[in-house]
């Protein structure tokens, strides 16, 4: 995960890098699950928004695929751990 500027709309994005992701067919799948799930889900107030998907120079040859999403400072698996109580 990396942070960077949203060119559109000039706000903090974080871009997500999904690796190798065709060497497991079941890795794959997740991969595309998460997708479509963010975009599902993107009017949610409750889940990071998918902004932008980068489309890889080659089409045909690639093994990474980057995705953008809204910048949030924490993660659930953070706030889990964390003695916040959440109503």
């Amino acid at each position: 995960m990396a942070e960077a500027i949203h060119v559109k709309t000039q706000k903090q994005v974080a871009i997500k890098k999904l690796s190798h992701i065709f060497d497991n067919v079941e890795d794959c799948k997740k991969m595309v699950r998460e997708i479509l799930l963010l975009k599902a889900l993107n009017d949610s107030p409750y889940v990071t928004k998918l902004l932008d998907i980068i489309k890889p120079r080659d089409l045909m040859n690639f093994t990474h695929l980057f995705i953008v999403v809204e910048f949030v400072s924490s993660d659930l698996k953070k706030i889990i751990k964390s003695d916040i109580v959440i109503t």
